[in-house]
């Protein structure tokens, strides 16, 4: 089961492998103004990697080993207070693929007594299942647990919309326009927000990323 494997290494990383916050959530990537975005097509050169040919076509392409998870998030500027966190994501083609692919927010600036960062995740998956997860300090733990939904969609082709919305230690989890939950949370003060994509014990993957922002609430 690769929903709960992971390994933050920090800077462009690798990884292998309730209680109910009651605040509106925004269905749509929309604020106050932006705080940080990219189209892929020019990408900032705050992204991690050296080798930019993984920006094609106003894509961001992460290749994925099996059984592993590659991470990334512009090392400029640090958000804190009220913002959403979006992105668009071109999963494989993968009815039984389990392993997530989303948005990791609250991503501590500085390393955890492992070496790694502490942050959350929202995760979608091929197999049509999302999830919200949390590693502190080497522990990982769901905020909230994996469900299968009709919000996400699988079929060829499909592109997803994350939108993270949060109000200081609160969020909300929003897929395609619909508002999936609420969840609580320990966000390190100024932070940093980026992606993440997972693959498979036994399949490497191909996830493609689009149109990532940060807005202010």
């Amino acid at each position: 089961m690769h929903r709960y494997k992971a390994v933050p290494t920090g800077g462009v990383v690798l990884l292998l492998g309730i209680f109910v916050a009651f605040f509106p959530a925004y269905a749509a990537c929309e604020g106050k103004a932006t705080l940080f975005s990219d189209d892929f097509v020019n990408p900032s050169l705050a992204w991690g990697p050296g080798n930019k040919d993984v920006f094609r076509g106003g894509k961001y392409t992460m290749t994925v080993e099996p059984n592993a998870t590659v991470a990334d998030w512009p090392d400029a500027p640090l958000f804190s207070g009220n913002y959403s966190v979006c992105v668009k994501i071109k999963l494989p083609q993968d009815p039984k693929g389990e392993a997530g692919s989303g948005v990791i927010f609250w991503i501590d600036p500085l390393k955890n007594k492992q070496g790694g960062r502490n942050l959350y995740m929202a995760m979608i998956s091929p197999d049509g299942f999302y999830w919200v997860a949390k590693q502190i300090d080497g522990a990982r733990a769901n905020v909230i647990e994996p469900a299968q939904s009709d919000a996400v969609k699988t079929g060829p082709g499909a592109v997803n919309e994350i939108v993270v919305t949060l109000r200081d230690d609160r969020g909300t989890l929003v897929i395609n326009d619909k508002n999936i939950g609420d969840f609580s949370g320990q966000p390190s003060g100024p932070s940093h927000a980026g992606i993440l994509a997972g693959a498979p014990l036994e399949k490497r993957y191909q996830v493609e990323f689009s149109d990532f922002r940060v807005i202010k609430q």
